[in-house]
């Protein structure tokens, strides 16, 4: 397992392009509680990557895996304590850059690694691949090797229960920072997470809009949850299995698999999710205003008009 920015030159040109996969992990900054860092869902996601990328390695002789630095995007937010987030175009165009610079570099294969699983979130990342793939799509020809860049949101296709999102427009998770997450901090990166063995459950007072109204404003923070059932042992058995259940789609998207068709989320089919929704909506509108004064005024000089 490499990691790119620390490959030399000559390093990096004696990849096999063909069979190399580049791992982008990305996730946030917001509060997790008082026993966890506010970049957990980053050191999360380069915890799994780093992880995934060894297991590559070990399950398929000569295919090589490379780690990209992670990347501090995050656009949906589940608390309302220290929440940087960016607007979704800002994550979609970076992806897509990223991607493109690759691939100008011979590389074809990348995944992405997302530490949150909002809605936005995996719906951009999805809306980055897609992009992408039409960009370069090209008509086939028999014997033409097939050359496109292939992204796959991996976390897109597997959603445990704990972030599994209850609304299909924003972040609304069963815990937050609760025995799932500390979990996952315990088995990962101990010496940033504090004994959580004392901490009480906290159940969200509210549900529905409710309850992102009162994120929204800042008047919750913090976990929910129950860290206190947390072990390491958890949180290293749901990374293996999530591992085990994303090898497959590397071995699809060799053979020429479309990411398209190997990764899709439920989010991804609301249109309101996608990055610039609300831009294409009121251009619509512009456009149909536009379209009514016009046909008003030719009417009007019409009606007016006497051509005797």
């Amino acid at each position: 397992m490499k990691t790119l920015s620390q490959l030399k030159p000559q390093e990096l040109s004696a990849l096999p392009r063909d069979r190399t996969w580049v791992l982008i992990p990305l996730g946030g900054l917001e509060d997790h509680g008082v026993h966890l860092p506010v970049g957990h869902d980053l050191m999360e996601a380069q915890a799994i990557a780093q992880k995934l990328g060894e297991r590559i390695e070990q399950d398929s002789p000569g295919r090589q895996a490379v780690l990209f630095p992670t990347v501090p995007l995050s656009i949906d937010a589940e608390t309302g304590a220290f929440p940087i987030r960016v607007r979704p175009h800002v994550l979609r165009d970076y992806l897509i850059d990223v991607v493109n610079h690759l691939h100008r570099q011979g590389f074809r294969f990348v995944a992405v690694v997302s530490g949150n699983y909002g809605p936005k979130q995996l719906t951009v990342i999805e809306e980055a691949s897609q992009l992408i793939a039409r960009k370069h799509r090209k008509i086939p020809f028999f014997g033409r090797k097939n050359t496109a860049p292939c992204v796959l949101s991996l976390s897109s296709s597997d959603i445990e229960p704990e972030k599994r999102s209850h609304s299909l427009f924003w972040a609304d998770f069963a815990e937050h920072g609760g025995k799932r997450d500390t979990s996952v901090a315990l088995a990962y990166f101990p010496e940033f997470t504090s004994p959580a063995t004392e901490l009480p459950e906290v159940r969200f007072p509210s549900r529905g809009w409710t309850k992102k109204r009162a994120l929204s404003r800042g008047e919750f923070s913090g976990y929910w949850g129950r860290p206190s059932d947390a072990t390491a042992e958890t949180g290293r058995a749901l990374v293996d299995q999530k591992i085990r259940q994303w090898l497959p789609l590397f071995n699809a998207a060799e053979k020429g698999v479309s990411a398209l068709n190997l990764v899709s989320s439920k989010y991804s089919k609301n249109p309101v999710n996608y990055s610039l929704f609300w831009v294409w909506l009121m251009a619509f509108f512009l456009l149909f205003f536009f379209a009514g004064w016009v046909y008003l005024s030719v009417m009007t000089i019409f009606r007016g008009a006497n051509f005797q």
